[in-house]
């Protein structure tokens, strides 16, 4: 045979070789986008769970404190009496409380959300805030002198249900580092 039979056989060879690697190039582009698709790298719900824990775990001592001051400071104030030192203060620490308790919603908030438990999540993110909304709502009433007892009944009812809503979010999604005497 001669040298342009040869080279017309090499060549031939290259295009199927040049094929084949286009075809599983092809077949691997398609499997890296089902798996994409059907999320066969999703963030597990244990994950969110264990990184949330953590995000507790490192700021729980300051919002416990937090609260134990907060709750210390309201007691002494006088629901329907005149406005004095002890309101600002107590308007001071329950500040303070919903402050920590934002770094506490505001770390969780940044962990990578399961899709299979989004709803879940952004239900427990919006529980969480509405607790220290109910926080810095109670800190201006006792600023604007304005803390009767009235007030004082309505703020610790919705503020319970916030808290048994956040409570309820964390056992079901296991961050059991966020739950009381856990």
């Amino acid at each position: 045979m001669s040298e342009d039979g040869n080279s017309s056989n090499t060549g031939k060879i290259s295009k199927h070789v040049a094929w084949w690697v286009g075809v599983l190039a092809g077949i691997a582009g398609i499997a890296a986008l089902v798996l994409t698709i059907t999320g066969g790298d999703d963030f597990t719900v244990e994950e969110w769970a264990r990184e949330a824990s953590a995000a507790c775990d490192a700021l729980e001592g300051e919002v416990t404190e937090n609260n134990r001051v907060a709750v210390q400071l309201l007691a002494m104030v006088e629901p329907d009496g005149p406005g004095d030192r002890r309101d600002q203060l107590a308007a001071d620490a329950w500040t303070k409380l919903a402050g920590s308790e934002r770094k506490i919603t505001g770390e969780m908030g940044k962990i990578q959300m399961p899709s299979s438990r989004q709803d879940t999540v952004q239900s427990l993110l919006e529980a969480m805030n509405d607790v220290s909304d109910e926080d810095y709502g109670l800190a201006a009433d006792l600023r604007r002198l304005t803390f009767d007892s009235q007030s004082f009944e309505k703020f610790a009812k919705q503020r319970n249900e916030y808290v048994a809503e956040v409570l309820n979010h964390l056992k079901t999604l296991e961050v059991t580092h966020c739950l009381p005497g856990q």
